[in-house]
């Protein structure tokens, strides 16, 4: 009688134990949490799943073009002609935004309405404008532009006025690489300031 027992009693326990097996597979396959799982409680009640990864936004980019000096030659430093070179493109890109995004314009417009504020004479007339509001160390910067040796201007381009937009294009340069935006956009603004923009043709390009 004992042996029968014991043996209906293991034949109980296996029942039970498949039982709690096929329990536990359609617990698993409705998504609740078995105790003594991962996911389960103390207590045995479901823990919330854990939320997929989201993925880190991407920091803000910096300038597409930033300003890159040499390595330990300070802007003020760099010889007229260079920070020349470079604000005549600096300056450049100014007044195209400033074209593209104030007036609506066909593209065979923009350059001929660019000439309005890149040319020598339009530069050489801001320059004036800008020396009662600049700094001592601008100023000083905007003559050395000024007299630098940069070469023989255009034919259709007065000397005085191209000396004078040298030193226009150096200061812009020199404030580019310094990194002060805001004085510049001040200063490249009185461009347009009070002079509507149109695509009336203009004299060519200060190169």
């Amino acid at each position: 009688m004992r042996s029968e027992t014991a043996e209906a009693s293991a034949s109980g326990d296996a029942r039970a134990a498949a039982d709690a097996a096929v329990a536990e597979k359609r617990s698993l396959a409705a998504g609740a949490a078995v105790p003594g799982r991962p996911g389960a409680g103390a207590s045995g009640t479901a823990m919330p799943a854990p939320e997929a990864a989201v993925p880190m936004a991407s920091p803000s980019p910096g300038p597409i073009v930033a300003p890159l000096v040499p390595a330990g030659v300070p802007a003020n430093q760099l010889p007229p002609v260079v920070l020349a070179y470079i604000g005549d493109a600096v300056f450049e890109v100014y007044v195209r935004q400033y074209l593209i995004a104030n007036i609506v314009r066909k593209p065979h417009e923009l350059h001929r309405a660019s000439t309005r504020y890149v040319s020598a004479a339009a530069q050489a007339r801001l320059l004036r404008r800008w020396m009662p509001l600049l700094t001592e160390e601008e100023a000083d910067i905007a003559r050395r532009g000024r007299n630098a040796k940069s070469g023989q201007p255009p034919k259709n381009a007065d000397p005085g006025e191209y000396r004078h937009a040298t030193g226009l294009e150096c200061l812009v340069g020199y404030l580019y690489y310094r990194g002060e935006r805001d004085r510049l956009e001040r200063l490249i603004g009185l461009a347009f300031a009070d002079d509507p923009t149109t695509s009336e043709k203009g004299p060519d390009h200060h190169e």
